[in-house]
């Protein structure tokens, strides 16, 4: 008979594929739900959690970002990003110049998923860097 141990819950990402992807779902998710936030800009997006990572890098497994000009891209934040697109991360326009999650409802069920999966300690230990985030955006972007 094989005995099944129930994994503690995760509440420091650790690391693994998907587990970036995860806590951009929840970081945005939580942001629409506690904040109204609808849409980041696509380059915003990096320039935003590049300041995140710096400041809440335990939140975070390590990444690495580069420049060119006024622009930042993290290739491990990109891979990440087109996960989220698959977990529930919208692409508001053709010319993906705006990502988010509109509607309450779909955040609220984001965030569900994700908690089934990674508890929701893991969820809880990432709504500062939601109210973060929704504090670093411009205010016509929160709720427009």
């Amino acid at each position: 008979m094989q005995q099944t141990i129930a994994a503690p819950p995760r509440v420091q990402p650790l690391g693994k594929p998907g587990a970036l992807a995860d806590i951009i779902v929840a970081v945005l998710s939580l942001a629409t739900i506690d904040h109204g936030l609808k849409k980041v800009s696509s380059p915003d997006f990096y320039r935003l959690f590049q300041r995140l990572i710096e400041e809440f890098p335990r939140k975070f497994p390590p990444i690495t970002f580069e420049r060119s000009g006024r622009y930042v891209y993290s290739k491990v934040l990109g891979d990440a990003l087109e996960r989220a697109l698959r977990l529930g991360v919208q692409v508001m326009n053709p010319r993906f110049l705006y990502l988010g999650i509109e509607e309450a409802e779909d955040a609220q069920r984001n965030l569900e998923l994700i908690g089934e999966n990674t508890g929701k300690a893991f969820i809880e230990n990432l709504r500062p860097v939601a109210d973060r985030l929704v504090n670093l955006l411009p205010r016509v972007e929160v709720g427009s």
